[in-house]
This record gives structure tokens, C-alpha cells and sequence, in this order.
């Protein structure tokens, strides 16, 4: 019969309406429960660090309170974020920028390696020597990286052209390396010497 089949089709249609109506509402619930959850989180970490760093509210007569006027540990922490995202923007750009000028895809993986190895091994003596991530070790595993990418390229060209000149691996290696050495290192400790006053700031 047309017109059961029309009903059919029409009720069909509501259902499907009402269905789709039910899950918008459904993840709309979901949104604002999840945007919910997300600034009590933040609230409690905020009264969290407060009442860890209260410390000197605590050591205060009764009756005597103390008002936070400035925090002063959101910019540092922002600071430190800022320092972390442009340590790695900036070394994908100079891994970038090496292929640019080196052309070869197995010579830029070999110096891009140096840097998250380089990096890794740093950590164990700043470990050693009690030093944090703060922005001034930050900046100096910055100012690394660079350097290391600078020593890398030397060493690598070196090798490189030794292969041209006829020597097998292991001597290009060797010849390369030992050609440049003096070189590079006097290279790295200039950059140290410079460097090396902000350790007692």
C-alpha cells in the first residue's frame, strides 16, 4: 500500500532525526563535561602548588595570613616551555638545513642522530652534578646542539673527501677524522671559554 509505505518511510526519517538530534546532544554533553574536568584539573593543580609552597604561611602567628600578590613560577614555566620548543624547532630546522646543503640523505641522518644521542648522554652528568632543567641548561644544550652540528658537518666532509681520494672506510675514517681534530676542538673549547663565565651567574 502506498500510503503505509510513505508512513513507513516518514517514521523512518523522524527516527533517524531523532537519533542524530540525540547524538549531538550527546557529544555536546560530552564537550562541555570533558572542558569541565579540564579547568577543575587546572584549578587543583593551582591550589595544589599553593598549598605546597605555603610554607611560610604556616610558620606564621595565628590570626596572620598571607596574600598572593604575583606568581611568579607561571612565567617560569612558560619561560622553560618556550626554551624546550625552540631547542627542538630548532634542531629539525638545522637538520633541514643540512640537507639542504649536504644532499644526502645518509650523510643527514648520520650528523641528525648526533643530536638526540648527544643530548641523552648530557643528562646523565647533569644528573651527577645536580643540575635541573632550568632556562640557562636549556640554552646550553641550545647552544650544543649547534655546535655539535657544526662539528659533525667538519668531521663528515673531511671523511667524505677522503673517500674521493681513494681510501676505503675505515682510513678515510682515520685520516679524516685525525685532519680535523685540532681543528674542531679548538673550535669547541673557544665556545666554552666564552661560555663558561655563566656558570657562576
Amino acid at each position: 500500500n502506498p500510503a503505509d509505505k510513505k508512513k513507513t518511510e516518514k517514521a523512518t526519517t523522524d527516527k533517524q532525526r531523532t537519533e542524530a538530534q540525540l547524538e549531538a546532544r550527546r557529544l555536546a554533553l560530552a564537550t562541555a563535561q570533558a572542558e569541565a574536568e579540564k579547568q577543575r584539573a587546572a584549578a587543583q593543580e593551582v591550589i595544589t602548588r599553593r598549598a605546597m609552597t605555603n610554607f611560610i604561611g604556616q610558620q606564621l602567628p595565628p590570626g596572620a595570613t598571607v596574600e598572593l600578590l604575583d606568581d611568579q613560577s607561571v612565567f617560569i614555566k612558560n619561560s622553560i616551555n618556550e626554551v624546550k620548543e625552540h631547542g627542538i624547532s630548532g634542531a629539525l630546522i638545522a637538520i633541514d638545513v643540512l640537507y639542504l646543503s649536504l644532499r644526502n640523505v645518509t650523510q643527514t641522518l648520520i650528523v641528525s642522530l648526533c643530536i638526540p644521542i648527544s643530548v641523552l648522554a648530557t643528562f646523565a652528568p647533569m644528573y651527577l652534578a645536580d643540575v635541573s632543567l632550568n632556562i640557562i641548561s636549556l640554552g646550553g644544550l641550545a647552544l650544543g646542539i649547534g655546535n655539535l652540528v657544526d662539528n659533525a658537518i667538519v668531521v663528515l666532509e673531511s671523511v667524505f673527501r677522503c673517500r674521493e681520494e681513494g681510501d676505503d672506510h675505515i682510513t678515510a675514517v682515520v685520516r679524516g677524522t685525525s685532519e680535523v681534530a685540532m681543528p674542531v676542538v679548538a673550535s669547541t673549547f673557544t665556545t666554552v671559554a666564552v661560555f663558561f663565565p655563566i656558570v657562576f651567574v
